[in-house]
């Protein structure tokens, strides 16, 4: 990600696995997603939580949260190379594998995606 996807995009020189960015409900409004490590389960310790834009106070509920996920050795992607409209995916580096946050009405739902 940092250095390029093959060629076909442009490299995101600030890329961090666990935090994404991005119009995820396609409101036109930019979303966060973020990574979180529970240190005190064993196994599948990662959750992933999603807040949606606009950000107009200092507390905001989550729109999305799911715990006890396995993301050692995967990322967050959201964007290019990926076809529009843009999912964010959630899956191993170096893999076209991984599950997709759906928009669902005001939240989301992980979906794997269809094989082709």
């Amino acid at each position: 990600m940092k250095t390029r996807y093959g060629g076909l995009t442009k490299p995101v020189r600030d890329y961090h696995p666990y935090v994404a960015t991005g119009d995820f409900n396609g409101d036109g409004v930019e979303d966060i997603a973020v990574v979180v490590l529970d240190r005190s389960k064993k196994g599948k310790k990662f959750g992933l939580i999603v807040f949606n834009g606009p950000f107009k106070s200092d507390t905001a509920s989550p729109a999305f949260m799911e715990s006890g996920l396995d993301l050692k050795y995967s990322g967050l992607v959201y964007g290019p190379p990926r076809p529009k409209p843009y999912r964010l995916v959630l899956g191993p580096f170096e893999s076209d594998s991984g599950v997709l946050l759906i928009p669902h009405g005001r939240s989301y739902r992980l979906e794997q995606p269809e094989e082709e």
